[in-house]
């Protein structure tokens, strides 16, 4: 995705213990120097940047070429010579950089083991603040390609991470989307796939077609209540063992708000959206509209593995968007890790996005909590 306008609206989670100490947005002034650890397809590089526009959400900035892209959308492993080449403080040197547009709050000020900007002959320099903001407002035409960071980073005891979609916001209730970290372990993930390539596979399912497909090409989706009794097993832990708990203890104002109770969530009963639980299995060219789920909760599950599949992910809009026909472009498309949890309420508008190549699977559940069982 390339950045249209000068700074994008949209933005991605961080962890607060990796915010960089005490910074206000206005303190990251162009060409100060900090660092970041990006994200492509599972894969991490952390590396040292340099600031050249700052905004609430979204901050562009230089890097070194060795975090180039490649066509096929994973690192570009020889890609060290690659990229814009800026003037260094070093005399008659330049280096190569490469221009991305970040979470502001996943910038940080200190990083150990990051890359750093190197020479074509490989040695350590300084790109000049004049050279790289030169090459920005000049050469590159103000494009900045929008790539995911490393939220989570060591912050492996962080109980989730909230995605504002508008400045106006309130956790979970309002244009908030929550991330919770290895909701589901990699074993997980492949017992849900497995089980919904099983019943793909089977006799049943071409009998069944009509009532667990959707219409859009591209896109299957596996009732949970098909697949295997494993399977099933495993979506009831999920969602009873481990969503419910963690709306009881790490949000009990909002389980309150939504169900009545702050606590025994797990003694009420599950109200689904038609067809779910399910597993979705997206497909090249499978995608799912923009949508509201119009239930309490719903929760989603990448459970590919990186490599998997090429596009995808899921797009996000604020809720003070009117409708389906007026989403325009202001939208964040969030490409979580494995066995993360996205949760966000039913009025968060937001798809599926096309699958380019590859296969996608994602466990998805809307519901409600109604009257005790």
């Amino acid at each position: 995705l390339k950045c249209a306008c000068r700074m994008c609206r949209s933005t991605l989670p961080s962890s607060p213990s990796l915010m960089v100490a005490s910074a206000t947005v206005g303190e990251l002034l162009p060409g100060a120097s900090a660092y970041c650890r990006f994200v492509v397809r599972g894969a991490v590089r952390a590396a040292r940047i340099i600031i050249l526009e700052s905004g609430p959400r979204q901050t562009v900035v230089a890097t070194p070429a060795i975090c180039t892209i490649s066509s096929s959308g994973a690192w570009n492993e020889s890609a060290s010579n690659e990229g814009f080449q800026c003037t260094c403080s070093e005399p008659g040197v330049k280096c190569p950089l490469v221009f991305y547009s970040v979470a502001t709050q996943a910038i940080l000020e200190e990083l150990s083991d990051a890359l750093d900007f190197k020479s074509s002959q490989g040695n350590l320099v300084h790109p000049t603040k004049k050279g790289v903001l030169s090459l920005f407002y000049g050469e590159a035409g103000e494009q900045a390609e929008r790539i995911q960071a490393d939220f989570f980073g060591s912050a492996e005891h962080a109980c989730f991470h909230e995605v504002k979609l508008a400045t106006q916001s309130t956790l979970f209730l309002s244009n908030s989307v929550l991330l919770i970290p290895d909701l589901l372990t990699r074993e997980e993930c492949h017992a849900l796939m497995d089980a919904a390539e099983v019943r793909i596979a089977s006799e049943a399912f071409a009998l069944a077609s009509l009532e667990t497909l959707e219409v859009d090409p591209g896109l299957q989706r596996l009732q949970v209540c098909y697949l295997s009794s494993e399977a099933q097993e495993l979506s009831r832990s999920i969602l009873h063992d481990r969503v419910l708990p963690f709306l009881e203890k790490q949000l009990p104002c909002v389980a309150e708000g939504l169900f009545g109770q702050a606590s025994g969530l797990g003694d009420m009963a599950f109200s689904f959206s038609p067809k779910e639980p399910a597993v979705n299995r997206y497909e090249v060219g499978g995608e799912f509209k923009v949508h509201c789920d119009a239930y309490s909760v719903t929760v989603n599950v990448l459970l590919s593995d990186p490599g998997d599949f090429i596009g995808g992910g899921t797009a996000f809009w604020p809720q003070d968007v009117a409708g389906t026909e007026d989403v325009g472009d202001e939208m964040l498309l969030l490409r979580p890790r494995q066995g993360t949890g996205v949760l966000f309420n039913g009025s968060v508008m937001h798809s599926g996005r096309q699958v380019e190549s590859g296969l996608r699977h994602l466990y998805v559940a809307s519901f409600h909590l109604g009257d005790t069982r």
